[in-house]
């Protein structure tokens, strides 16, 4: 809201009809805000969906209470920093049809211990490929059970997912809120 804010306070000045504006003239597209694209919104989006519709998923989210518990400010001390959970499981998905499942503690990632830092674990979900096979090392009520399984292309309600998560993040609240009323327009269906 702060940011939202604080856009609206910079650029009414330029919005203004004395600035020569009128209502009839859309502004210009907003350019992205990080370094990694440097052109009109609607390249940027097209380029980074086109990127990650060539990343795998597994169909399931992990969780790491130590990163919860730091978010709340509560004492993230009690907890390991390298412990993650399986937390959802998509129906059908690689994931489930392997065995795993929900509550299972993931204790490596083909063949890597689980990591402190959420950003390296991200950069392991980032590196999967569809097709490419991973090995999923876990705990489950003291048993240590290793799955199997095999990345699949991403649907498009999950790309969509993806590209709101990325618009959010990287993006102010208003062109946030624009473009995913834009996606469930297009496709209701998608979350």
């Amino acid at each position: 809201m702060y940011k939202l804010a604080l856009w609206l306070l910079l650029a009414a000045p330029l919005l203004s009809p004395s600035a020569g504006w009128s209502q009839e003239t859309s502004a210009p597209e907003p350019k992205v805000a990080s370094p990694e694209c440097t052109e009109s919104f609607a390249v940027c989006i097209e380029r980074k969906r086109a990127e990650l519709a060539l990343r795998g998923t597994v169909g399931m989210k992990v969780h790491s209470p130590h990163q919860v518990s730091a978010e709340i400010d509560d004492d993230a001390e009690d907890h390991p920093a390298d412990l993650w959970f399986v937390m959802l499981l998509a129906p059908n998905g690689p994931a489930s049809k392997s065995g795993l499942r929900v509550g299972d503690r993931i204790l490596k990632w083909n063949d890597r211990s689980m990591p402190a830092d959420t950003t390296v674990f991200e950069g392991w979900l980032g590196e999967a490929r569809a097709g490419q096979v991973i090995k999923i090392e876990v705990e489950r009520g003291g048993d240590t059970l290793t799955f199997t399984l095999k990345a699949v292309a991403p649907e498009e309600w999950l790309l969509d997912a993806w590209m709101v998560d990325y618009v959010r993040e990287n993006y102010s609240p208003g062109i946030y809120e624009a473009y995913r009323a834009r996606v469930l327009s297009e496709r209701p269906e998608s979350p």
